[in-house]
């Protein structure tokens, strides 16, 4: 596994103004508290960002809980894919928010 942190910081700066990217696949990051603020932060920002893959990337509940967070307030996310990751049951409500739209 990677360590995540640094990565998505420097993903959220080129994500942040950019209307191009509609996708975004994460996968074998070790994600971290920093890492999931920003990730949450970028999710709740970017209004293009459609598509949201999480692979081997969430290995705690309270990582789950930030990164669910932003999912489920986010500004385009309608299709999610997580595997293999931690606190599945934390992601029910947005599985059922986005299976609505």
């Amino acid at each position: 596994d990677i360590e995540g942190d640094d990565v998505i910081k420097t993903l959220i700066q080129g994500l942040r103004n950019n209307s191009m990217i509609t996708s975004l696949c994460l996968t074998y990051l070790n994600i971290h508290s920093e890492g999931s603020k920003a990730l949450k932060q970028v999710l709740l920002e970017n209004k293009t960002l459609r598509v949201m893959v999480l692979d081997n990337c969430i290995k705690s509940i309270e990582i789950a809980e930030v990164v669910a967070e932003g999912l489920q307030n986010s500004a385009g996310v309608t299709q999610l894919r997580l595997n293999n990751i931690k606190g599945d049951d934390i992601f029910a409500t947005v599985i059922k928010r986005l299976s609505y739209n």
